[in-house]
């Protein structure tokens, strides 16, 4: 990115502290960045190791080593969530939330619960 360009999205890397992740490397090896990926695998079924075997090592990408990588370790005290577990813990709760419908019955709008695929308004045909 040239300075003054996409100044929001700029200002967000800044604030994140995310400047290594979009600023390219000047040298890399494309053939390790594939056995990078072609490495990465699941130990068991729906469990992801966040590790890749990459020649004859163990090369680990999960928080902490994002965190070490971009130089600011991520500290969470006791009970605390990062940004995106608070995000996604709201996420979850919306989507317990009842499924709510909103019909328009004689000229009425309801918004309510589903009850047998019908709002409380809606009387059998």
């Amino acid at each position: 990115m040239r300075d003054g360009e996409y100044p929001d999205f700029q200002e967000e890397v800044a604030r994140r502290r995310w400047a290594p992740l979009v600023t390219p490397m000047a040298k890399f090896d494309p053939e390790i960045v594939m056995e990078f990926y072609a490495n990465v695998w699941s130990t068991e079924e729906g469990v992801q190791d966040m590790r890749s075997w990459v020649r004859g090592q163990w090369i680990p990408f999960d928080a902490d080593a994002l965190n070490q990588f971009l130089g600011h370790p991520l500290i969470l005290e006791k009970g605390q969530q990062c940004e995106y577990g608070q995000r996604r813990n709201r996420l979850m709760v919306s989507m317990r939330r009842p499924l709510l419908s909103c019909c328009v019955y004689r000229g009425w709008i309801s918004l309510g619960p589903l009850q047998g695929g019908r709002c409380g308004s809606c009387a059998p045909t």
